[in-house]
Formats: structure tokens, C-alpha cells, sequence
């Protein structure tokens, strides 16, 4: 590898001309599709700014889209909220969604490489992404990208760099899909003994989620109030763990004292994704399982507090992400401009309760399937990560010039 860094710096002996990114790449904003039409099957995928990174989507639209918004596979993709990930579209067909955007060589590669400009802008958008203000949510602006400017070294040197760099990322993938097949085994895995053991026959009684939760919706408020204040569990926290603790919950919104009671919060509280764009993810579920202080949650939750002590709120955990029991709440969504449920259809639902015995027998066991299962701290994911942070050094040490 030094060899080639040595070949770079004798190619280039005094320096490398920089220049205005929109000097030598197009920038196409995403299209604002509308999200009353978005399903998981039908007409054409959708690149939305969460799937940037692994460039496949689950979201799909039959709206009639321009076709200049027409993505096709290895298209440079850029979010611009929140993190702006840059990534590469996976998928043969696709429509540039609205948050994000699509970069390319402006004059069919003779100047810059499309290979280049991937290699060559994340690192500039993780440092404008960290310039920007933090407590809110970050938007990468038309002036940001106005005011980047990049090497443009000649040709054979921007195809030797790239297809160095191109190898370590192609071990990266090639690792990374063998890591996502182990872990979807696993998954499988737990996720059928987890349905099997929540599911019980008719010796075991059955009661009304009304009868042993009272429901209610979480607090809304205008931007402003969020990045500073009190702990507030988001949609994202319920949605991604099964339980919370105080460390998961690092939303902060500014409330007042009688909001604060309101809204309040306490261990063993259920919460319910209520709102979503896509009908399969609302219901899922999430149990606080220690005290927060002070904290509340969003009104794009429900949540479900215990009126009864015949469930432990570690047995929840489970059953309620169970197949069964997310089934029954997505078949009584209602869909208009986005799927919602309610506190009454939540009340509505049966489940088996057995006795706290059994729970206990149940969470054992399920905590040590999934401590055996998901535990990806060793291995297979210590290699990604090295191979990364090696493909991170050379990167920089490649992509590192001295300006004309």
C-alpha cells in the first residue's frame, strides 16, 4: 500500500487542483412524493433518506414521478437529515425521494469519477454534518453543498485510487452479508421459540387489554421544545428495543410541570407505536423496565399502564412482539394518510395471561436464547469493523493532497 501512495505523490509532485464539487458534478434533489400513496409491494421503490445507507427499500409508490427522478443501481446517494449517510442505490429500478439526493459526474466521467465522488464525500458530509448545530435535527442545505470543494486529480490517478479503495469495500460487503445471513438464521430462530413459548392453549386464561392496561397518548409539541429539557421516549426507542432502559432514552423536549406529571412515565409502562407512514410499523412494542426521572413520552406513542399485577413486564416484552400479537394489531389498523391504532383497539385485544411462574420460566429461558443469539460483539463483527477502520485509513491517506 505504500508502494501506491508512493506512485500517487511521484504522479502528482506539486499538488493536486481543487475545485467547486458543482464544477464537475451534478446534484438532483429528491422528488416530494406523497406518502398517502406509499405501500410495501406495488409500483415502484422509493429511495427514502432511511435507506441510504443500505440502498434497498421497502416502500414503494404506482405515483406518476417524473422520469429525471429515475434511479438506477450505483447511483451516490446523500441524505440530507439528520446523519447525511452517503451511499450507493442497490436496486435496478427507483424513485429519488425528497430529503435525499443523488450526486454524479457532470460530463460522462471525463473529469471526475462517479467512483471518485463516493470515496471522496463522506468524509466531507460526516465534517459539515458535524459543524452543524446539535439539540436539533440537521439539515444538509443547497449552501452546504455550494461550498464544497474537492480534489480533481488526472484520470489514471482517480482509477488507481478508487479500485484500491473499491477492494476494501468489496471484502467489507462480502463480510457484512456474511454477518446479515448468520444473524437472519438467529433471528428465525428466536423468533420461532419466542412464538412457540408465548403461545398457550385454552387451560390458560385469556383476558381483554382492557383489563389490565389503561391507555393513553404521549405528549405533542412544536420543534422548538425538542434537543433540550426532559427525557421524552420517541417512536425510534420503542420501535428498535423490546425494553428500555434509561440509558436507550436520549430524546430531550422542554415541558412544563403539569405536562411533566401528565405524561409521566414508570417502570413496567408498555408503549405502542401509534402512527407511521407504513401500516407494519405501528404496534410494535416496548416495556420500561427501570425508573426515569422526570420522563415522558411522544405523541407518537401510546402507552399502556398496568392495572393489575398479573404480568411481568419482562414477560411483555416478549409477548407482545410476538407474530400473533403483531398480526392482531395490524389487521385492526385503520389507514387513511398514515396507518394509526388506538388505545380502544388496543383494548380490544385478548392475550393468554399464565400464571407469573410460568412468565418467569418464559423470560429465562428467552433471555438466554437471546443473549446466546444476538450477542455480535466478537467474530465476524470484529473483522467488519477493522477492515473498515482499515479501508477509513488508507482512504484518507489516499484522498489526502497538497492543493496547486
Amino acid at each position: 500500500m505504500d508502494n501506491n501512495i508512493d506512485y500517487i505523490n511521484l504522479m502528482c509532485p506539486t499538488g493536486i487542483e481543487f475545485r467547486p464539487l458543482l464544477d464537475v458534478a451534478n446534484v438532483l434533489y429528491g422528488f416530494p412524493c406523497d406518502a398517502s400513496k406509499f405501500n410495501e409491494s406495488d409500483g415502484r421503490p422509493l429511495a427514502r433518506i432511511r435507506n441510504v445507507l443500505d440502498g434497498v427499500t421497502d416502500t414503494y409508490t404506482q405515483e406518476e414521478i417524473p422520469d429525471k427522478y429515475t434511479l438506477i443501481k450505483g447511483d451516490l446517494l446523500v441524505g440530507m437529515d439528520g446523519n447525511f449517510h452517503v451511499g450507493k442505490w442497490q436496486m435496478d429500478d427507483g424513485i429519488l425521494c425528497q430529503r435525499v439526493c443523488k450526486f454524479e459526474s457532470n460530463d460522462n466521467e471525463e473529469t471526475i469519477l462517479n467512483g471518485w465522488l463516493s470515496h471522496i464525500l463522506p468524509p466531507i458530509m460526516k465534517n459539515i454534518e458535524n459543524k452543524k448545530p446539535s439539540g436539533t435535527v440537521k439539515h444538509l442545505l443547497d449552501r452546504d453543498i455550494q461550498s464544497i470543494e474537492i480534489p480533481v486529480p488526472p484520470l489514471p490517478i482517480q482509477k488507481k485510487i478508487v479500485r484500491i479503495l473499491d477492494t476494501f469495500t468489496e471484502l467489507e460487503a462480502e463480510l457484512e452479508a456474511e454477518l446479515e445471513a448468520e444473524l437472519e438464521m438467529r433471528k428465525k430462530q428466536y423468533e420461532y421459540y419466542r412464538d412457540k413459548m408465548c403461545s398457550f392453549d385454552e387451560s390458560v386464561p385469556k383476558m381483554l387489554l382492557g383489563e389490565l392496561f389503561t391507555f393513553k397518548n404521549g405528549i405533542n409539541k412544536e420543534k422548538d421544545c425538542f434537543g433540550h429539557g426532559t427525557p421524552i421516549i420517541n417512536f425510534t426507542d420503542v420501535y428498535n428495543k423490546n425494553r428500555l432502559f434509561s440509558k436507550d432514552v436520549l430524546g430531550l423536549v422542554e415541558i412544563t410541570d403539569s405536562e411533566t406529571e401528565r405524561f409521566k412515565v414508570t417502570k413496567g409502562d408498555v408503549f405502542f407505536t401509534r402512527t407511521s407512514e407504513t401500516i407494519n410499523e405501528v404496534g410494535y412494542s416496548s416495556v420500561i423496565v427501570e425508573d426515569i426521572d422526570n420522563c415522558i413520552f411522544s405523541g407518537f406513542l401510546i402507552k399502556g399502564h398496568p392495572t393489575t399485577e398479573l404480568l411481568l413486564p419482562e414477560y411483555c416484552s416478549y409477548c407482545f412482539r410476538t407474530s400473533d400479537f403483531r398480526k392482531n394489531i395490524v389487521g385492526k389498523a385503520h389507514m387513511t394518510t398514515r396507518a394509526t391504532i388506538t388505545g380502544e383497539i388496543l383494548k380490544s385485544i385478548k392475550i393468554s395471561v399464565p400464571s407469573l411462574e410460568v412468565q418467569k420460566h418464559i423470560v429465562d429461558v428467552l433471555d438466554k436464547f437471546n443473549s446466546l443469539t444476538m450477542d455480535i460483539s466478537e467474530g465476524l463483527p470484529a473483522e467488519i469493523k477493522m477492515r473498515h477502520q482499515q479501508y477509513e485509513y488508507y482512504r484518507d491517506k489516499l484522498l489526502t493532497f497538497e492543493r496547486l
